[in-house]
């Protein structure tokens, strides 16, 4: 009996979570490698030496706070932020908002948690019934 009851609040959390993977998910972030050529790495909130710095940017071109690049508060899955997503055009918007330094990109890496295939991936318990 107890552990019926638990396959069904499993069952319901991950019925749950696929329902929200489906919402506005802020869950894309950019890796950029760059060069400040007048300052320190974390003049411009990276770190690293000031001929190879790194950071981890959300689309307003600031630096990852927290896990996810929602405006305000997200899921645990990065989902409906209160807000949205932040807006801008990534490192474009970087160096906009850090314009009186000199940068140079040297490489940008896309990384997105795809929650599809989290979600998908978890392990669903068995049920038999047994019906009549």
């Amino acid at each position: 009996m107890h552990s019926s009851y638990i396959c069904s609040v499993v069952l319901v959390a991950i019925c749950f979570l696929r329902a929200n993977v489906n919402g506005d998910c802020c869950t894309s972030f950019l890796d950029l490698t760059y060069k400040v050529k007048d300052a320190s790495c974390g003049a411009v909130g990276g770190h690293g030496s000031s001929d190879r710095c790194s950071i981890t940017i959300c689309a307003n071109g600031a630096g990852l706070v927290g896990t996810w690049c929602g405006q305000g508060p997200c899921n645990p899955f990065g989902c409906n932020c209160d807000g949205g997503c932040l807006k801008g055009d990534w490192s474009k918007t970087f160096l906009e908002r850090n314009k009186k330094h000199t940068i140079e990109i040297l490489e940008e890496k896309w990384r997105t948690v795809d929650l599809g295939t989290v979600v998908k991936g978890l392990p669903i318990p068995a049920f038999n019934f047994n019906i009549g």
